[in-house]
């Protein structure tokens, strides 16, 4: 599930907190539950960790989702700087031709979700925001799994991950007997 982890939070850094703008959800949920292998670590340009970077593309990129395509070989550049650094990003089902899915692609990276949960964001029907909720939702087995993670992690998970890595979270979970007197089974 990416490289190993290089950087470390605390409860109080930037990147465990929500309202911070840099907040780096899947590792602030494997600070908070004290539980690894569910974000994703990369290697990313000139040195910069996460946050350096995330600040740097932002910068760079100002307008995000708004931009028009006349900065798709821009992002495509940055897109590959990322991925030249960790080959195992070339597992993640990016169109390249479409500014909003490169753009997306390597948010999830600086994000440091998993292979999985980029792929999840950017093959849920290409659909942003509470439909992708709506459409995972759909979905019993993910539902169940999603309720049990919420209900025994002590964090809610502040992101939408995709099925393996919710099955992947209940495995770590049970491993840790994380609240054991509020266990959900969802069979």
């Amino acid at each position: 599930m990416g490289n190993l982890q290089k950087y470390f939070y605390d409860a109080n850094s930037p990147e465990a907190l929500n309202s911070s703008g840099v907040f780096k959800p899947a590792a602030a949920f494997e600070m908070r539950n004290n539980i690894t292998g569910i974000a994703g670590y990369y290697e990313f340009p000139n040195g910069m960790n996460p946050t350096e970077y995330e600040i740097y593309f932002r910068d760079k990129f100002i307008d995000g989702y708004l931009q028009s395509s006349e900065k798709i070989e821009e992002v495509k550049e940055e897109w590959n700087a990322i991925k030249s650094l960790n080959t195992e990003l070339s597992d993640v089902n990016v169109d390249t031709n479409n500014f909003k899915s490169v753009w997306s692609a390597t948010m999830g990276a600086i994000s440091l979700f998993n292979i999985d949960d980029i792929n999840c964001f950017l093959d849920s029907g290409k659909k942003f925001g509470t439909q992708i909720v709506e459409n995972l939702n759909s979905n019993e087995e993910y539902r169940s799994l999603d309720n049990y993670i919420n209900m025994n992690a002590l964090s809610s998970m502040g992101w939408v991950a995709s099925l393996n890595t919710l099955k992947l979270i209940r495995e770590k979970l049970d491993e840790k007997k994380i609240n054991p007197a509020i266990k959900f089974d969802p069979k």
